[in-house]
């Protein structure tokens, strides 16, 4: 049997160049991707490296597709969608994960949850509990994955 050799780019490329384009701003893909402007800046340049082409034209405060990024666009969001459709197909299949954090009120109120609709959206499959509490706790006897606390 022949091998085949797929010679594409990596996925987290493709991914930051869907919201890229998709949102025609660095900024705005960095924010849904929950990485740096400066991240989805180096994933394009070395996508565009990859591909020997020009994604986008990097105007004064604009971001536009070129044909060829108009081009990946259609391919890299069909492609997505239907490695997305296929990972919550194989997903409803298995078990519930959970995630539970412990951290402090003020954490939690002013950062953590309101960043949980991202992450839930990223992996939907994943219950997160959160427990908010000043009380100090016994990290390696609690149930806890994640503890954020500030220490002096």
């Amino acid at each position: 049997m022949q091998k085949r050799r797929f010679n594409l780019p990596p996925l987290d490329l493709i991914q930051g160049f869907e919201a890229a384009a998709r949102n025609l701003s660095f900024t705005k893909a960095a924010e849904e991707l929950f990485i740096t402007q400066s991240a989805v800046s180096r994933q394009i340049r070395a996508l565009e490296e990859h591909l020997s082409v020009a994604l986008f034209e990097r105007r004064h405060r604009a971001l536009v597709l070129t044909e060829q990024g108009r081009i990946l666009q259609r391919a890299a969001t069909e492609l997505l969608e239907r490695l997305q459709e296929v990972t919550d197909r194989l997903r409803s299949a298995g078990a519930t994960r959970q995630l539970t954090v412990t951290t402090t009120n003020g954490f939690a109120s002013l950062w953590l949850i309101p960043r949980l609709r991202g992450f839930t959206g990223l992996q939907p499959d994943v219950d997160v509990r959160i427990s908010a509490t000043y009380k100090s706790i016994n990290l390696e006897r609690s149930l806890v994955d994640v503890a954020v606390r500030l220490c002096e």
